[in-house]
């Protein structure tokens, strides 16, 4: 019987500590930062009018550069007029990330920024002639 008890307490102790190790789960809070996500190809539609233009970036070279060029936009305000009706350039840049993400950043006019379809805001014209003169000085990396 002595046996028999051991062997009760023995189950005891191992049902508890199995118990108290399932809370020792890593969980991530709220406010941890996320895993690192890496661009690894751009791809960038470019219209107006009757043109369009296709490129496809996966040199890191020629996506650091529209990296930066994102990164240094600086959308501001609220237009006053709905982009979508205003004629001129259309860009549609989209990133596809190292875990198969994506985020696409529209520019239209060299005027106006939406990101992910979120709201249109005003960009600074002279900067946004930019990304024109980016592209047009860089080849696609092929399909």
């Amino acid at each position: 019987m002595a046996g028999r008890c051991k062997r009760c307490w023995l189950i005891f102790v191992l049902f508890i500590l199995c118990a108290s190790l399932g809370g020792c789960m890593h969980k991530q809070s709220p406010g941890a930062a996320k895993p690192l996500q890496v661009v690894t190809q751009i791809d960038v539609t470019y219209e107006n009018g009757a043109i369009r233009t296709v490129r496809h970036y996966k040199d890191a070279g020629k996506m650091k550069q529209v990296l930066n060029y994102l990164r240094l936009i600086d959308p501001y305000g609220t237009p006053a007029l709905d982009p979508e009706y205003i004629k001129g350039s259309d860009f549609r840049i989209e990133l596809t990330y190292s875990d198969g993400s994506s985020k696409v950043y529209r520019q239209k006019a060299d005027r106006y920024m939406q990101i992910d379809d979120g709201p249109w805001r005003s960009i600074n014209p002279a900067r946004a002639e930019e990304l024109s003169l980016l592209l047009g000085q860089m080849e696609s990396d092929g399909e």
